[in-house]
């Protein structure tokens, strides 16, 4: 079922995704990405200049010392002359003769004859009174006498740059060629490849230019001078044109240089890449959307058997290939496929599917924490935890601690069990054997006494593991407790046991609070007066069992700081050495194969002092023996009973 369910939720996040992803794909923002990619890679497509070009620019220097423009027709029929004169293949002059003039006799002298001589018409768009456009053709007789005449129109992207052109714009029932597909087919005697797969539909040609300043170039005004050799200019295409800032023939373009360039250096590399035929194509939509596709869903079948990890590291790489592949299939093939659509897809698949994975696992752990908990009885250690702000450490915590909890208990039912069948077990089988093999107790005291320890032995082994279990169940209390009176108890209820071993116990005075000295002081702390008492008399019991006839147990209580110390030190031989590293251990003794007691009872003492908020503690006494205390916090003055006097009748 739970599985049904995230085959559901991963579907849909990747029909979501890949509508999100075609969507995306016709943001502006996207496409304003892509352009930074196509300008980038889109020059390293480009076809090398080709040597048979050559620009001839009306540049700065030349409208500095031939006057402002426009020129006269005249100086540009004389530039025409002397560039005809080195004989060369062919002649973009690309400048707009439209307004007529007198002098447009001489100028359509010059641009008649041999060798031909291209000009550009204007194509305005939208044309005047709601038409689509408005044709301007060059005036006559200048139209008649040129060999051709074409467009020159850039096609601007919204970006401002030019990164296509027309070189077949339909004019109702014709189709005008651009100035440059005229001069390719003066150089080859066709139409170029180009212009045939496009007039059909006119479409724009992808041009990947070339940096500015890579074709060769000369100044009109070195012409006009004779500085250029005949040599120089023969046999070449010349394309003539504007690159002088106050001309306005500078448009910015696809490239990832500069991106500034002239008008006529545009028209060389539309003329260059249609010689080598080389323009960039974009892919159609059905594959671009497959493609753009297939990376997202590929990963989201992965992210079923990868960890998160290695989910992440396959994302970053198909998004790096993503990329490298765009570059690759633009600079070495011409194929355009827009990356950042499909980029986009899988910076969205990725959180979200993260997102419900982590949903997942986080209602699995939940689950799986409440199903232990109501299999094992074990309270919810939730409200105690720490991990408040985030969800999955906080569920990954109540796991945890329900597992240490569970281990612990099976640690101490495995402990538990040692217990049974060797402290408990062991008087009892011992009381079999004496009334086995010594005959009637009734009538042998010495055997009836036998009897009677072991049978104390085991009582106070169950009263000790019954007591342990009731206090770790109940609820814990705070009433104010004075524990110089609760250690006077204790030892009131041990006097007995320590005057039948000839142990001698001595109460140490405490220094009072004020300086002054009465005995034992009040010393008061919050908590629960019985379970406090117990724990000292379990104290001053295995000290008074440990202790050697003759022997003083010396016992105190004492204020030291903001707490309340209770000590305990005998003269006995101390703890074992295996028994020291964890003292307060349940069934301590017992666990480690020791004699002499299970070990409940000071696991009951840590445990009043794990409840009261102290601690107990074990060191070595000074000249032997072993030196227990009991730290517990001192209540507040407002909280420690009836302005000092006792809380307990003393015994």
């Amino acid at each position: 079922m739970q599985r049904g369910r995230l085959f559901i939720e991963w579907l849909l996040i990747g029909l979501c995704a890949s509508l999100a992803m075609l969507l995306a794909g016709r943001s502006p923002v996207i496409e304003r990405a892509d352009r930074l990619v196509y300008d980038m890679a889109a020059p390293l497509y480009a076809a090398p200049a080709d040597d048979r070009l050559l620009v001839v620019q009306i540049d700065d220097d030349a409208l500095a010392a031939l006057g402002r423009w426009p020129w006269p027709r005249t100086l540009h029929a004389d530039a025409l002359h002397r560039l005809k004169a080195a004989a060369p293949a062919a002649i973009l002059y690309d400048i707009l003769f439209i307004e007529p003039s007198p002098q447009d006799g001489a100028l359509a002298d010059a641009v008649g004859g041999s060798p031909p001589v291209y000009l550009p018409m204007l194509f305005e768009v939208p044309g005047p009174d709601g038409a689509p456009w408005l044709i301007r053709r060059p005036a006559e007789p200048i139209a008649g006498a040129a060999a051709g005449i074409g467009t020159a129109n850039l096609s601007l992207d919204s970006d401002g740059r030019a990164r296509s052109i027309m070189l077949a714009t339909p004019d109702g029932r014709q189709v005008l060629p651009h100035m440059a597909e005229l001069a390719y087919r003066r150089l080859t005697g066709h139409p170029s490849p180009a212009f045939a797969r496009t007039q059909a539909d006119a479409e724009a040609v992808h041009v990947p230019f070339l940096p500015p300043g890579s074709f060769r170039t000369v100044s009109l005004l070195q012409v006009l001078r004779d500085e250029v050799p005949a040599d120089f200019l023969h046999n070449k295409v010349l394309l003539v044109g504007g690159a002088a800032e106050g001309l306005g023939d500078i448009h910015t373009v696809s490239t990832a240089w500069t991106g500034r360039m002239p008008g006529i250096e545009v028209q060389a590399n539309l003329l260059s890449s249609l010689l080598a035929d080389r323009f960039v194509t974009p892919l159609p939509p059905v594959a671009l959307f497959l493609l753009s596709i297939l990376p997202l869903w590929g990963l989201l079948v992965a992210f079923w058997r990868l960890s998160p990890a290695m989910g992440l590291l396959l994302s970053i790489g198909a998004m790096l290939a993503i990329v490298a592949g765009s570059v690759a299939a633009l600079a070495l093939g011409g194929w355009w496929f827009p990356p950042v659509a499909a980029l986009f897809g899988i910076i969205l698949v990725y959180p979200l599917w993260g997102w419900r994975r982590l949903s997942a696992v986080t209602r699995f752990m939940e689950n799986e924490v409440k199903a232990l908990l109501a299999q094992t009885g074990i309270s919810d250690p939730g409200p105690g935890q720490r991990w408040r702000s985030d969800r999955v450490a906080s569920d990954a915590g109540r796991l945890h601690q329900v597992i240490a909890i569970m281990q612990r208990n099976a640690r101490e039912r495995e402990e538990m069990l040692q217990f049974l069948s060797h402290d408990m077990r062991s008087p009892q089988a011992a009381i079999l054997a004496l009334l086995e093999s010594k005959g009637d107790p009734a009538t042998d005291p010495p055997l009836r006494d036998r009897i009677a320890r072991l049978a104390e032995q085991t009582l106070r082994l169950a009263d000790d593991f019954v007591q342990l279990a009731r206090l770790q169940s109940r609820p814990a209390r705070r009433d104010p407790v004075d524990m110089a009176d609760a250690m006077a108890q204790a030892a009131d209820m041990i006097w007995p046991r320590a005057k039948n071993r000839n142990v001698r116990l001595i109460r140490e005075d405490s220094e009072a609070p004020g300086g002054t000295r009465d005995g034992w002081p009040g010393l008061w702390v919050m908590g629960d007066a019985e379970a406090l008492v117990r724990a000292l008399c379990n104290l001053l019991g295995n000290a008074v069992e440990a202790s050697p006839a003759g022997g003083m147990v010396h016992h105190g209580v004492r204020q030291d700081g903001g707490r309340i110390v209770a000590h305990v030190a005998d003269q006995g031989p101390g703890l074992s050495p295996e028994r020291r590293a964890d003292p307060f251990a349940r069934f301590g003794y017992s666990a480690s194969g020791g004699k002499g007691g299970s070990g409940l009872g000071l696991a009951y003492v840590a445990t009043v002092a794990e409840r009261h908020g102290g601690s107990a503690a074990y060191e070595d006494a000074e000249g032997g023996g072993a030196h227990f205390s009991l730290s517990l916090p001192a209540a507040p003055p407002d909280e420690d009973g009836m302005g000092g006097e006792d809380s307990l009748n003393r015994g």
